[in-house]
């Protein structure tokens, strides 16, 4: 079962009367989440800059640099579903196909932060799963192309990757933070949680709501950029505190060097000083 006749014959509200009244109405009502939309695109790409820059400068990864691209996934999500997509780009129908894309592509930046995350621990695992959603990714989009099959037919499968996914890697951190004592990090952990909600919400609406634009998406994603900036400002802290200590170290057996040649030119002088006086 697809779902398509969900969609097919899908008639919108007309709307009669002044064009100006008839656009603010139509802002009103799903202005928000396009507004929504832009903050996660903006977040997203400014996420992706700060975070590469930061890598540039501590000479380290990030995973903020991943959930930058999950942002951005997440907010062409939501500007697909927008009901004013017609006013962003001519074409709103290939902006629409790419929601279901994304779904597609979704597992990729995500296993690619949880493998940040955990410092490798899964990483053979998760490069298995990104070879199955490009596979699956590469398939569906053949038989797209191909007028075989329409996104909206093969996304079931999608979807069973996607929030597949999302269990694995909630699963695979629950494991990950049980012993660890950072505060941050169990914040990750309830973050991820509701954005698993989220995202299961998202996908079941998309075959019952039609009216729905990828809301629950944003506010997870904005959940988790919340919860990021915390973990990247420890991080920081972290590492300043390590070159710091590590500077420390490096000064500590100068300064004892020097305090012990000052010392050995005092005592030389004071000898001088002593056959002076006797002579």
């Amino acid at each position: 079962t697809t779902y398509t006749s969900n969609y097919s014959g899908v008639v919108n509200q007309i709307f009669c009367g002044d064009k100006a009244d008839i656009w603010q109405l139509i802002f009103n009502h799903y202005g928000l989440a396009t507004y929504i939309a832009f903050f996660t695109l903006f977040a997203g790409l400014t996420t992706i800059l700060f975070s590469l820059t930061l890598g540039f400068v501590y000479h380290t990864s990030f995973e903020m640099e991943y959930l930058g691209w999950c942002m951005i996934m997440g907010a062409t999500w939501m500007l697909g579903e927008s009901k004013i997509r017609q006013l962003l780009i001519p074409n709103s129908s290939a902006l629409a196909s790419l929601c279901f894309v994304m779904i597609l592509l979704g597992p990729i930046p995500l296993l690619l932060y949880a493998d940040n995350v955990q410092h490798g621990l899964h990483r053979r695992l998760y490069h298995i799963v990104i070879g199955i959603s490009l596979l699956n990714f590469t398939v569906c989009s053949i038989l797209a192309i191909a007028n075989i099959a329409d996104y909206i037919e093969t996304l079931p499968l999608g979807q069973i990757i996607l929030i597949g996914t999302f269990l694995m890697v909630f699963i695979h951190l629950c494991l990950y933070i049980r012993h660890r004592k950072k505060a941050s990090d169990h914040l990750l952990l309830l973050a991820h949680l509701l954005v698993l909600l989220c995202v299961a919400a998202e996908c079941v609406s998309v075959y019952f709501v039609t009216s729905l634009s990828g809301l629950f998406i944003g506010i997870g994603m904005l959940i988790l950029l919340f919860v990021n900036i915390v973990r990247t400002l420890r991080s920081i802290q972290h590492i300043e505190n390590e070159r710091q200590q590590q500077e420390l170290c490096e000064v500590a057996p100068r300064a004892e060097e020097l305090h012990l040649l000052a010392d050995a030119r005092r005592g030389d002088a004071a000898g001088d000083g002593v056959v002076v006086a006797k002579a």
